[in-house]
């Protein structure tokens, strides 16, 4: 039975048995199908308010970090298949969601089960700046929370940067053959950007 992301993504329950008995790949493409939906909705006044989507993409993003703690408290294993989780993640460049898992991981004090080539990339030094260098000029989904303090600190400079990296992944989610794993239909960069350019006038 297919199972409604939109709706079942709200239910922790969901989550862990999904987290559990799912494949890396398999939950990977899944979140980042949900993930990305919201992104492409995101406007720069949702950003700049921290309001509607911006939200949700944040209700979502401790969620997911929640399950994987409880997920990772009762099963001494699981560290290990959320890192694969978070490797995906990282592969298909939703640094959102792949911070939310690490965090799970550390919340859940196994952050020792944490590869040092994915702890760098959640060390809260300069602002995140080892992910937020990973996504700039590059597609991708960025960690939220670690661009809105730099959005403080630089403005509008900083909101060009982040939504030029939500649109570049609507162009290219994945790059290469990962693309066809993306099912829903994405819009294109004409069509986010006729909605954003007036919000940098």
């Amino acid at each position: 039975m297919e199972i409604d992301l939109l709706t079942d993504f709200r239910s922790e329950t969901w989550l862990c048995t999904s987290l559990t008995t799912r494949s890396p790949k398999e939950i990977t493409v899944r979140i980042t199908n949900l993930e990305k939906t919201l992104f492409y909705r995101l406007s720069p006044e949702d950003f700049k308010r921290n309001s509607g989507y911006c939200r949700e993409i944040d209700r979502k993003w401790v969620a997911l970090s929640e399950a994987v703690k409880e997920c990772a408290l009762v099963d001494y294993k699981f560290p290990a298949k959320a890192c694969e989780i978070a490797k995906c993640l990282l592969a298909m460049r939703n640094m959102n969601s792949m911070i939310a898992v690490l965090q799970g991981i550390r919340t859940a004090s196994r952050e020792n089960a944490i590869p040092p080539d994915l702890a760098e990339y959640s060390r809260s030094d300069f602002n995140y700046a080892s992910i937020r260098q990973a996504v700039r000029g590059r597609p991708g989904l960025p960690f939220l929370f670690a661009h809105r303090r730099q959005y403080e600190l630089h403005g509008l400079l900083e909101l060009k940067l982040l939504f030029n990296t939500i649109i570049s992944f609507a162009d290219d989610p994945c790059g290469g053959g990962r693309r066809q794993a993306l099912q829903e239909a994405k819009p294109t960069s004409s069509t986010l950007w006729g909605a954003i350019l007036p919000c940098f006038a």
